[in-house]
């Protein structure tokens, strides 16, 4: 995938990261012991520096720290800074009737899809 951005907010989806870091740059939110995983795939040989991790904070929602790092995201893969900008962000761990869009839609995002690892937010 192309114009692609991952987001991870359940640490049970980080072993499953080495084909997605490959293939567009991954997100991954951690907490406590779990930064070793994240080392991990940036120690891989697919890698090459597509990975930015951030702690989640105490008593914090799946939801919550989408909210709060979204822009952050944004500014490092939007079209302000970026050549291809992303069009799709796909965010592992939080399921769609979950999340709080409207961070997604003020950032132009304005499709929704459901999956089974949570659900991936277009712009169109």
């Amino acid at each position: 995938m192309t114009g692609s951005v991952a987001l991870v907010l359940d640490r049970k989806f980080i072993q499953d990261m080495d084909l997605v870091v490959a293939k567009m740059p991954v997100w991954i939110a951690y907490k406590n012991l779990d930064e070793a995983d994240v080392e991990r795939l940036r120690a891989s040989q697919l890698i090459g520096g597509r990975i930015t991790s951030f702690l989640l904070k105490d008593c914090e929602t799946k939801s919550e720290a989408m909210g709060r790092i979204i822009d952050t995201l944004d500014d490092h893969h939007g079209e302000n800074s970026c050549e291809e900008p992303y069009d799709s962000l796909l965010v592992f761990g939080l399921p769609l009737i979950e999340a709080g869009l409207t961070p997604c839609r003020g950032l132009g995002f304005s499709t929704f899809e459901e999956t089974e690892f949570g659900f991936i937010a277009r712009k169109m």
